[in-house]
C-alpha cells in the first residue's frame, strides 16, 4: 500500500511546527505578547506524543512519517533555542552543544533510513531501545524541554530573572 503523505499524524506534526512558530510571533512582538504563547509551546510538545500515538493506533507508521517526526522536532527545537539565544536567555554554548549533538544523533538516523530501516527502528538491543528510542526516556526528554522552553517563555513575558531551576533544567536538556 503507498504512503500516505498527508495522513492525520502527518498533519499534527507539521500543526506542531506552526504553533509554535505563532507562539514566538505572540512573545516577539510587544503588541501582541500573550501567556498563551506559553499554552502553545506546551501543547506543541504535548502534540509530540499525540502524532507518533495516532499513527501507531491508526496503523499510519510510515518511513516518511518517521522522518517527518523528526524533522518537526528539529524545526520546533531550533526556533526555540535560536529565539530563546536572540532574547539572551540561553548562552551561546548550550545551543551549539544543543545543535552538534543534534547533527551527530540525525547523520546517524539518516544512514539507518538509507540502509532501509526507520528512525526509531535502526536500534537493535533490548537495552538501546529502553534508552534511545522507548517511550518513558522519550516522554521524559520532552517533558523537561517543554519545561524548559515554557519556564523561558515565561520568565520573557513576566520579566522576571531566571529561576535556578531553569539553569538545572538546560543543564539536564544538554545532557540528555
Amino acid at each position: 500500500m503507498a504512503e500516505r503523505f498527508l495522513n492525520i499524524a502527518n498533519q499534527i506534526t507539521i500543526f506542531r511546527v506552526v504553533i509554535i512558530a505563532y507562539a514566538i510571533v505572540l512573545l516577539s512582538v510587544p503588541s501582541i505578547q500573550s501567556p498563551a504563547a506559553i499554552a502553545l509551546i506546551g501543547l506543541s510538545f504535548a502534540l509530540d506524543g499525540l502524532d507518533g500515538w495516532v499513527a501507531r493506533t491508526l496503523k499510519l507508521e510510515t518511513k516518511f512519517g518517521s522522518f517527518l517526526d523528526v524533522l518537526g522536532d528539529r524545526a520546533t527545537e531550533l526556533l526555540l533555542w535560536s529565539f530563546f539565544l536572540w532574547k539572551s536567555l540561553v548562552p551561546y554554548w548550550a545551543v551549539a552543544i544543543v545543535l552538534v549533538r543534534d547533527l551527530i544523533v540525525d547523520s546517524i538516523r539518516s544512514k539507518a533510513m538509507a540502509s532501509g530501516k526507520s528512525v526509531y527502528g535502526m536500534i537493535e538491543s533490548d537495552i538501546g531501545k529502553a534508552l534511545v528510542s522507548g517511550p518513558a526516556i522519550r516522554g521524559l526528554y520532552a517533558l523537561l524541554k517543554a519545561a524548559l522552553f515554557i519556564s523561558l517563555a515565561w520568565v520573557l513575558l513576566y520579566e522576571t530573572s531566571i529561576p535556578y531551576y531553569v539553569n538545572a533544567l538546560l543543564w539536564v536538556v544538554i545532557g540528555l
